[in-house]
């Protein structure tokens, strides 16, 4: 058997008849939530990815042009340069 990472953590408790039966027989309904919020999960990591490449497509659209160099001036009235 392969030993335990060093930064897994290994936990056993104790479990009364009553308790293990509580358990499982709500186990279905436990695994139906679990199931609906790994989903949200995942279609939020979707939306996020979408995000993430519309950004990146944003920010490289339009790199090939010269840049218009910047005019006007500080609040203190100085020219940029």
């Amino acid at each position: 058997m392969r030993e335990p990472e060093p930064h897994s953590v290994i936990t056993q408790v104790a479990l009364t008849q009553d308790q293990l039966k509580l358990i499982l027989a709500n186990q279905e309904l436990f695994l139906s939530i679990y199931q609906q919020q790994m989903m949200l999960m995942i279609q939020k990591q979707a939306e996020t990815n979408e995000l993430l490449i519309a950004l990146i497509q944003a920010m490289g659209d339009g790199g090939d042009e010269e840049c218009e160099p910047v005019t006007g001036t500080y609040m203190d009235g100085s020219p940029i340069r």
